[in-house]
């Protein structure tokens, strides 16, 4: 996306800078790529500027509510700007289940080139006679996925789509890396449903041919809902990367605050919103803040009035701790319905678990008793 900005050195984009994002989480709002550089899994909205994200989102919200399989190819027009938006459904080869996206968005008649190929897969585990997950495990692959592993269109298992996961890891994974793969599947399987993990190792690539070549690739991953006779799926997605990546040097993963904002903002009655403290963008809301402004308030403006600068300064200091402070002045909030109203409002700043602070404000707004 021109908006998430330009591209790292070397790095192939349009000509305007904008990049193909990888999506996955069950709404599609996890970055796990922009172009050829991998990120996250970190939230869609701190990757993509208010345009570029208000001009994606409907299209990203319609594939996953419809489950649709084709690709979404159409023009939005946001703040006076056209925009092609992209959406391309990464769909899984057994189940048939929605797990990824390309997605791009890009001024209206910018050529654009394909994205990075990523191949997404499942691994049916049958289980023992006493329930425990058995050594019977089976992996079935999209035709992308063939690509990335670069397997030689005459194997068996590329007409047949489906590996027996021990042909696989003797076959393709590094000899020093098996290990790490195996205690991978039994954290996933013994973690939550749904839940995305990351793992990056080397493969030979070029099965099949005389070119066999160590290559790094990353998979993100989660447990999916067994089948009904009680296989168990781990599904994921597969992509290359650089020889020099390492999960350990990714920026700080944002999903884990989300989920405690949510939380926060559920036991709470009071609107309350995750907001940028600089461009006063809106990120999170709580449902008692959306009945109160409307959607449409994607903004800090679009809901309360008050002194620009003085606000904005109490918001940059609110960021730099977790202390929450009273702004020292009345604003005027202004409803989607009815006059305005007189409110109070408390910010704090949020950090993540590991106690690094993310420079955002989360913030409560108190109507006043008339």
């Amino acid at each position: 996306m021109s908006s998430v900005g330009a591209p790292p050195a070397g790095e192939a984009a349009t000509s305007d800078g904008a990049q193909w994002l990888l999506l996955t989480g069950q709404d599609l709002d996890r970055v796990v790529r922009i172009g050829r550089k991998p990120v996250g899994p970190v939230s869609l909205r701190r990757q993509s500027s208010m345009p570029a994200r208000l001009a994606l989102m409907p299209a990203l919200e319609r594939v996953v509510k419809q489950d649709l399989r084709r690709v979404v190819h159409e023009t939005a027009l946001v703040q006076g700007q056209r925009w092609q938006v992209i959406v391309h459904p990464i769909r899984t080869p057994f189940t048939d289940t929605l797990i990824a996206a390309h997605a791009i968005v890009a001024p209206e008649h910018q050529r654009l080139h394909p994205p990075e190929p990523a191949g997404c897969w499942e691994w049916l585990i049958e289980r023992a006679p006493d329930g425990s997950p058995s050594t019977r495990r089976k992996s079935y692959w999209n035709r992308d996925l063939f690509d990335v592993y670069r397997v030689d269109a005459a194997q068996p298992a590329r007409s047949l789509g489906a590996w027996d996961v021990s042909d696989w890891q003797n076959e393709l994974v590094y000899e020093g890396d098996r290990a790490r793969i195996a205690q991978a599947v039994r954290d996933a399987l013994d973690g939550a449903m749904g839940q995305l993990s990351s793992l990056t190792f080397r493969i030979w690539s070029g099965l099949g041919s005389p070119d066999r070549a160590l290559t790094n690739v990353r998979i993100v991953a989660k447990l999916g809902t067994p089948l009904p006779d009680g296989t168990l799926i781990i599904s994921g997605i597969t992509y290359r990367v650089p020889e020099q990546f390492n999960e350990r040097t990714l920026p700080l993963a944002t999903s884990d605050i989300d989920d405690i904002i949510r939380g926060l903002q559920t036991l709470d009655p009071s609107p309350t919103a995750l907001v940028h403290p600089e461009t006063l963008e809106v990120f999170l809301s709580s449902p008692p803040w959306t009945l109160l402004f409307g959607r449409g308030a994607t903004s800090l403006t679009d809901a309360i009035s008050a002194d620009g600068s003085h606000l904005h300064d109490f918001l940059l200091a609110c960021a730099q701790d977790t202390v929450a402070r009273e702004y020292d002045d009345t604003v005027s909030a202004a409803p989607q319905e009815g006059d305005m109203l007189q409110a109070r409002l408390t910010a704090c700043g949020v950090e993540s678990r590991r106690g690094v602070a993310l420079r955002d404000v989360l913030i409560r707004i108190t109507p006043l008793p008339e």
